[in-house]
């Protein structure tokens, strides 16, 4: 209306030209109760979201405390150090989300995140293991079935992982599978074990 007004003081202005110009700011006056509904919609979307994340992030987060003290365990017992840290990404990107498994087998070397450019195969598989066998002592199933742990593990390693699951294995609770083509000789496979 203010608009009609000024334009009605001017000379010559063309009525289709008021037209076009009330038509448009009806248009963008429709746009932009448009882009309001759905900055509404994204805001509780976002706050759902928040509350969700309120809910899941914690425990998420306690597992994986819990799962790193197992874990940190485990590689004191060989000596050696590890620890699973929950890693959130800082713009919640959730696909970016992930656990990060840190170890450190040497005194003099820092923590590093286990990688494939960094540690040997025989490091990793021991490091899966130990991790696996860490998630299994917070989680309730009736059996466990291992295939080939000893897949890419130097005989000490093996030896080592196979003590330990073993040892893991006489506790009561789940019954252990281990499913293997080969092992190395003199294993102390514990009192409770039947070997096939």
């Amino acid at each position: 209306a203010d608009a009609r007004a000024r334009l009605a003081t001017m000379a010559r202005v063309s009525p289709q030209l008021v037209q076009r110009h009330e038509a448009r700011a009806a248009e963008i006056a429709e746009l932009q109760a448009l882009v309001d509904d759905e900055q509404r919609t994204l805001t509780a979307r976002n706050e759902q979201i928040a509350a969700k994340r309120r809910q899941w992030q914690p425990r998420l987060e306690a597992v994986a405390r819990r799962t790193s003290e197992h874990f940190a365990r485990y590689f004191e017992e060989i000596g050696c150090a590890g620890e699973i840290r929950f890693a959130a990404a800082p713009d919640d990107d959730f696909e970016k989300f992930r656990l990060e498994i840190y170890v450190k087998y040497r005194a003099a070397a820092a923590a590093q995140v286990l990688d494939a450019r960094v540690h040997s195969g025989g490091e990793r598989a021991v490091a899966t293991m130990l991790y696996l066998v860490a998630l299994q002592d917070i989680s309730q199933c009736p059996f466990r079935l291992v295939d080939e742990i000893n897949q890419g593990m130097d005989p000490r390693n093996e030896r080592m992982i196979f003590a330990r699951v073993a040892r893991i294995a006489e506790r009561p609770g789940p019954q252990y599978w281990l499913v293997t083509p080969k092992l190395l000789p003199d294993l102390d496979y514990g009192s409770s074990s039947l070997v096939l």
